[in-house]
């Protein structure tokens, strides 16, 4: 069952998760699908997946852990957080999914924490965006260095996110990207959401209308936002018709 399709308190679980996940990773989305919620980071790689039941008052999360999932099950339960494996037909690198149920926002707050530590942990490899570079294959380089970082975060609204799909389905309003069609199940309903007017430049809350975004793949939404204010929509088009 969908996000919108579950109960009040399933629907709670994932927004804490969500909200969580945020927090520490800006530019998080959630994508609803037919069965499941998947969480991903800005970059479009899966965070986790959320698992809702019509009769269950709380969602089960399952953050992607890889082969660390011993490390993860052991970390949860040593702060009080019951952890059990996912009975649903798939996996991860052949690792079945390790995951808990999420009744508040502690429990949210300690889920996620343990998560993107154990992911450190591993070396979770970050995305960096530059030109060529000589790089020695031999060298070492020093990496783990802790630092507080204070932001201004701006609020999205997940409604209109699920509005903006309801009208304009999950094909790229760019390339014409569909990520199920492409990739099958795991690309179900995935797809980022561009305001038009940039949130960014608002000076404060205001009302935003469906018709004022668009669903965009994530490359397309990169490229987008090359510029400041952004590349209109038609424009990238020509720039991709170019040969």
């Amino acid at each position: 069952m969908g996000h919108e399709d579950a109960c009040s308190g399933s629907q709670a679980s994932c927004d804490s998760v969500l909200a969580e996940y945020e927090r520490k990773l800006p530019g998080s989305v959630r994508n609803e699908g037919r069965s499941w919620c998947t969480i991903r980071d800005a970059h479009g790689d899966l965070l986790a997946w959320v698992q809702h039941r019509k009769k269950a008052p709380r969602a089960r999360v399952y953050p992607y852990v890889g082969r660390a999932s011993a490390r993860f099950v052991e970390k949860l339960e040593a702060l009080g957080v019951h952890t059990d494996t996912a009975r649903a037909r798939t996996s991860w690198g052949n690792v079945a999914p390790v995951g808990a149920y999420v009744p508040d926002e502690v429990t949210a707050l300690i889920l996620v924490g343990v998560h993107l530590g154990v992911l450190g942990e591993r070396g979770h490899e970050e995305r960096v965006v530059g030109g060529a570079v000589d790089v020695d294959d031999d060298a070492e380089y020093r990496e783990g260095r802790r630092s507080l970082l204070s932001m201004n975060r701006i609020e999205r609204n997940a409604r209109l996110r699920r509005a903006c799909i309801r009208k304009f389905g999950t094909e790229c309003a760019v390339c014409g990207m569909d990520f199920e069609r492409r990739y099958g199940p795991i690309g179900e309903g995935f797809i980022h959401v561009h305001h038009l007017v940039p949130v960014a430049e608002q000076d404060a809350e205001r009302s935003v209308k469906v018709d004022e975004l668009r669903p965009v793949c994530p490359n397309c939404h990169a490229m987008l936002h090359q510029s400041s204010p952004p590349i209109a929509l038609e424009e990238l088009k020509r720039m991709l018709r170019e040969p």
